[in-house]
C-alpha cells in the first residue's frame, strides 16, 4: 500500500545547482534512459515496539530537516520546497522472493527530480509490525555517506518516538542552496582556480592513457562488468601497514592499485581520477547532500620500493582531496586546453573511490601474520552487475558491509574490450594477495619486480 506523507520543512530556496550536483546531473544524462542507474538505497531495521504512525511521523520529520531531501532539481536549478509529500510504500505478508521481486522494481523506477521529491521510502513488516525501511534517494540529493548518516538518523528518531522521548536534536551543517551561493562567490571562485591548477598540473604529468591500446579485446555482452571481492584478510594487511608505512589505510591501497595498474598496462605512471568526499570542513561533516566530486592524481611508479610508492600515493591523495572542489565545466576545459598543449590525446578512464576507509576506526593492535594469511581462505568473489553503457576502462572502488565491521568490499568495473572479465576478477585477487604478502611477510617489493595482471588491452591487434 502506498501512503503519501506531507511533511514541513523551514524554509523554501533556490540557486543554481552546486559544482558536484552539476557533475551528477551530467553523469545521469550520460546513463539516459536509465534514470536510476546512479540511485543509492539503504536499509535500516526498527527498533522493538514501532509502528507505522512512529515512522510516518518520523520519515516527515527527517524530510523536514534536511532542504535536499525536499528539493527539485533541473538542469541548472535547484528548488526547495517548504511543504509536500513523499511516498511510503508499505508491504505486508510478503514472502523474501516477493519482497526481493518489489525491492528490485522500487529501486528501479528512477526519480523524476523537476517534479517528486527525490527520495522515498519501502517499509517491509515483520510480525505484526514494521521491521525494516529502506531509503531510495536520487544521487542529486545524496551521497553514500550521507545515506548511512540518514539511517542513522531515522533509526533514532524511531526509538525517540517509541520511548516517548523528544526527537534527536539536528545536526549542524550546511545546506546545498548555501554551498551553491558560497560557490559563485569570489572565495569560491579562488578555490575553483586552484583546484584547476591542480588538474593541469597531474595531467601535464599524466601518460596519453592509462591502457596505450584499447579496445582491442573481443569484449563480452553485455558490454561492462562488475565483480566484487569480499575479504576480511585485506582490512587486517591494511592495519598492519599502515601502522608500518606510518600512513593511512587509503594510501596502502592506492599505492597497491597503482602499482598493480601500472604494471599491467607497462605504464611508468598511473593517473586516476579520484572520487573524494569534501567532507573534512566542520560544516560537511554531517551535510546531506552529494558533495562529492573527482579530482585527479598521478602517481610515479619508478620507486625503490613499496614503502617509497605508498608516500607518494599519500602526497597525492592529499592533493586530490585538498583540491576535490570544483567546477565540472572548468574541469573539462583544462583538460582539453592540456590536450591541446600536449598535442596527443588524453584519455582519462581509470578511476579510483575508497568509501571504505572513511568508516574505520583507527587500529588498535596488529593483525598476527598467520591469521592475515588465513584469513584469505575466507575470501569470495562475485558478478554484481552486467550492463552495455558507460564511459570508463577501469573503475576500483571499495565498501563496508553491514554484515560485518571485519570485511571490506572491493569492486572493479571494467570495459570488456579493455579488461577482460577473466582479468578484472584476477586484478582483484591480485590487490588482496599484494597486501597479504607484504604485511605478513614484513619484506617490502619494489613495484617494478611486480608481475602483470594478464587480460588488460596492451598490445594492438591487427585489423
Amino acid at each position: 500500500m502506498r501512503h503519501m506523507i506531507p511533511f514541513r520543512g523551514r524554509r523554501s530556496a533556490s540557486a543554481m545547482l552546486t559544482w558536484s550536483q552539476g557533475q551528477v546531473w551530467n553523469d545521469i544524462q550520460w546513463m539516459l534512459p536509465d534514470r536510476a542507474f546512479f540511485d543509492i538505497w539503504l536499509a535500516v531495521p526498527m527498533p522493538e515496539g514501532a509502528r507505522l504512525p512512529h515512522l510516518t511521523g518520523q520519515i516527515a520529520e527527517l524530510v523536514g530537516r534536511h532542504e535536499s531531501l525536499r528539493t527539485l532539481y533541473t538542469a541548472d536549478r535547484q528548488l526547495v520546497l517548504a511543504t509536500g509529500e513523499v511516498e511510503v510504500e508499505v508491504l505486508t505478508d510478503v514472502s523474501d522472493a516477493a519482497f526481493d521481486e518489489a525491492l528490485a522494481d522500487w529501486r528501479g523506477r528512477g526519480f523524476d527530480t523537476a517534479r517528486e521529491v527525490p527520495i522515498r521510502f519501502l517499509v517491509r513488516y515483520g510480525t505484526a509490525r514494521p521491521a525494516t525501511v529502506a531509503l531510495c534517494t536520487s544521487h542529486l540529493a545524496a551521497d553514500h555517506a550521507s545515506q548511512r548518516l540518514l539511517v542513522a538518523e531515522l533509526r533514532e528518531l524511531v526509538e525517540a518516538a517509541v520511548a516517548g522521548s523528544p526527537p534527536p536534536p539536528r545536526r549542524p551543517a550546511q545546506q546545498p542552496v548555501d554551498q551553491a551561493i558560497r560557490e559563485r562567490s569570489p572565495a569560491g571562485e579562488q578555490v575553483c582556480d586552484r583546484a584547476v591548477e591542480h588538474w593541469r598540473r597531474q595531467l601535464l604529468a599524466a601518460p596519453r592513457s592509462m591502457f596505450p591500446v584499447r579496445h582491442t579485446m573481443a569484449g563480452e555482452w553485455p558490454r561492462f562488468w562488475r565483480g566484487e571481492r569480499i575479504s576480511r584478510a585485506v582490512p587486517m594487511a591494511l592495519a598492519v601497514l599502515a601502522s608500518r608505512y606510518r600512513s593511512g589505510p587509503s594510501s596502502v591501497l592506492l599505492a597497491a592499485v597503482a602499482a598493480l595498474l601500472g604494471r599491467s598496462t607497462g605504464q611508468r605512471a598511473c593517473t586516476l581520477r579520484m572520487v573524494v568526499d569534501n567532507r573534512e570542513l566542520p560544516e560537511s561533516r554531517f551535510m546531506i547532500s552529494t558533495p562529492t566530486q573527482e579530482s585527479v592524481a598521478t602517481l610515479a611508479l619508478d620507486q625503490d620500493s613499496f614503502a617509497g610508492l605508498v608516500r607518494a600515493a599519500w602526497r597525492a591523495s592529499v592533493l586530490a582531496h585538498r583540491h576535490g572542489r570544483c567546477d565540472p565545466d572548468r574541469v573539462e576545459a583544462v583538460i582539453d586546453e592540456v590536450r591541446r598543449t600536449r598535442g596527443d590525446t588524453l584519455e582519462l578512464n581509470t578511476f579510483f573511490n575508497d568509501t571504505w576507509s572513511a568508516f574505520q576506526p583507527s587500529a588498535t593492535a596488529s593483525p598476527d601474520p598467520a591469521a592475515v594469511r588465513a584469513a584469505v581462505a575466507d575470501s569470495r568473489f562475485r558478478w554484481t552487475e552486467r550492463y552495455d553503457r558507460d564511459n570508463v576502462d577501469f573503475f576500483f572502488t571499495t565498501y563496508d558491509l553491514a554484515e560485518s565491521t571485519e570485511l571490506i568490499s572491493m569492486s572493479l568495473l571494467v570495459d570488456t574490450r579493455t579488461v577482460t572479465a577473466e582479468g578484472a576478477e584476477e586484478f582483484l585477487r591480485r590487490v588482496e594477495a599484494l597486501l597479504v604478502a607484504l604485511s605478513a611477510d614484513g619484506a617490502d617489493a619494489k613495484p617494478s619486480d611486480l608481475d602483470p595482471v594478464a587480460g588488460f588491452s596492451t598490445v594492438e591487434v591487427a585489423g
